[in-house]
């Protein structure tokens, strides 16, 4: 940001976030987020695949994330993500991508 000009509003801030990963919630990121309206966007919504891959090791938080996707009769993809969207900063999610 050192080269950036000063006048030249930053837009939006890519933060890693998911069920898995809820830094962004602890630290102040989307309360800046909507604060500042600046667009939020999550990457990783769903853990790195780890938390929907059929192979994935199962954890208390997979096991949880399945329950809650079978109450709600979606995926545990869809759970992941509409957590994702659900907050009131309204993050985009960015799945499928890699380095």
């Amino acid at each position: 940001m050192a080269h950036m000009p000063a006048d030249v509003p930053i837009a939006a801030n890519q933060v890693e976030y998911s069920v898995a990963h809820l830094d962004p919630l602890r630290d102040g990121t989307l309360d800046q987020c909507m604060r500042d309206g600046r667009l939020a966007v999550a990457w990783s919504p769903l853990g790195g695949g780890a938390l929907v891959a059929p192979d994935a090791e199962r954890t208390e938080l997979t096991d949880a994330l399945g329950a809650v996707a079978a109450d709600h009769g979606v995926t545990p993809a869809v759970a992941a993500v509409a957590f994702v969207l659900a907050h009131p900063a309204a993050p985009v999610a960015v799945i499928g991508t890699q380095d």
